[in-house]
């Protein structure tokens, strides 16, 4: 918690605004962790954005990661991950 650098690819909004990690900040990069997995770690999470920052903001804003192109990524998979991307982490 007090290191200057955050993993901001992998961090809940929470974590990005507060740096405030919880259990439900873990469940957040899960989510992404699962996205990586489902995308064969082809790219890195966000990476259609141009910084950190913008990432940052984003996400903050309400943005999600895209369902990644993979055949045995199907919707039941995919909205396992979008549930761990709610807005507030009790969620």
């Amino acid at each position: 918690a007090t290191s200057k650098q955050l993993p901001v690819r992998w961090c809940a909004p929470e974590v990005l605004e507060r740096r405030e990690y919880t259990l439900q900040s873990d469940v957040w990069s899960f989510g992404i962790m699962m996205w990586e997995l489902y995308s064969n770690a082809s790219e890195k999470p966000y990476s259609e954005l141009k910084s950190l920052k913008e990432i940052q903001e984003k996400v903050l804003m309400g943005y999600r990661l895209k369902k990644p192109i993979n055949p045995y990524c199907n919707e039941n998979i995919f909205e396992i991950m979008q549930n761990c991307w709610k807005e507030k982490g009790e969620e």
